[in-house]
């Protein structure tokens, strides 16, 4: 009888883990792909030619510090 019950939950046990893992899966993926739109967006946004490459890149890592500490 106890080996059956030990049987039941180590079963119980995996199957909770595995939602569990697959739910911190698919927000990780949600993430990332918000995380990409957003900096796309920003990109196009602040891509000023006449101020060159510093206003881009710290545009860009100005928005993603601030959209990451949201989460």
């Amino acid at each position: 009888m106890y080996s059956i019950i030990n049987w039941y939950t180590d079963k119980l046990v995996h199957f909770i883990f595995y939602i569990y893992s697959n739910l911190e899966n698919k927000k990780a993926d949600n993430l990332s792909r918000l995380s990409a739109v957003v900096l796309s967006q920003n990109f196009r946004a602040h891509n000023i030619p006449f101020l060159g490459k510093i206003l881009i890149k710290g545009s860009l890592n100005f928005h993603l510090f601030s959209f990451l500490q949201r989460y």
